[in-house]
């Protein structure tokens, strides 16, 4: 049965009736019944369903980015160190983007003014892809980064498959736009 709530206001003071809607000219009890159910599908359950259990997902997995773009979640060796936003990763210590993201109150580069610094991981000799990560993070969100790394990886794109080199499938792209490109659409346009 469907309700409309009606506040009624006497000196000041609000009180809510409810009054039960009517659908028919005659308010038959079958008839308004009928008019009062919605059917919904299970396909738009289900879809319902996934789309809440991937947004938790990728609430999830945003909280694991650490300062410098890497996704701690879906390292390598995530069964042996809860990365860096939790403080535990080995490497925190003597990571500069942590320590700098940390003196300017930042919870990442993609908040900085200054990015990229070309300082440490952000070196122009570096990897592309922790600059195209920050710069997806700065300009998309860091949900929405996690949310195309999240359906990448639903769809085959492997964040690592090197555990000793910690490479996968956003390495070796040739440049920051090729990877930008992989996380947006899942597709790289290669130009040769």
């Amino acid at each position: 049965m469907y309700k409309q709530w009606e506040v009624k206001k006497k000196g000041g003071q609000g009180r809510k009736t409810v009054i039960k809607l009517r659908f028919s000219k005659s308010g038959d009890e079958n008839i308004e019944r009928a008019y009062a159910t919605h059917y919904v599908s299970v396909r738009t359950v289900d879809a319902a369903k996934e789309r809440r259990e991937f947004s938790r997902r990728k609430n999830e997995l945003a909280q694991t980015i650490a300062p410098c773009g890497l996704i701690c979640a879906l390292c390598s060796e995530s069964d042996t160190c809860h990365g860096c936003p939790s403080g535990e990763c080995g490497r925190a210590a003597r990571c500069y983007q942590r320590k700098c993201c940390a003196e300017r109150g930042f919870k990442g580069c993609w908040k900085c003014p200054d990015f990229p610094c070309e300082q440490d991981m952000f070196a122009p000799e570096g990897n592309p892809r922790l600059i195209a990560f920050v710069r997806c993070a700065k300009v998309d969100g860091p949900k929405a980064l996690a949310g195309y790394v999240l359906r990448n990886q639903d769809a085959g794109v492997v964040y690592h498959r090197d555990a000793e080199n910690h490479t996968g499938d956003y390495d070796g792209l040739g440049g920051e736009d090729a990877v930008l490109e992989l996380l947006r659409t899942g597709n790289v346009t290669t130009t040769e």
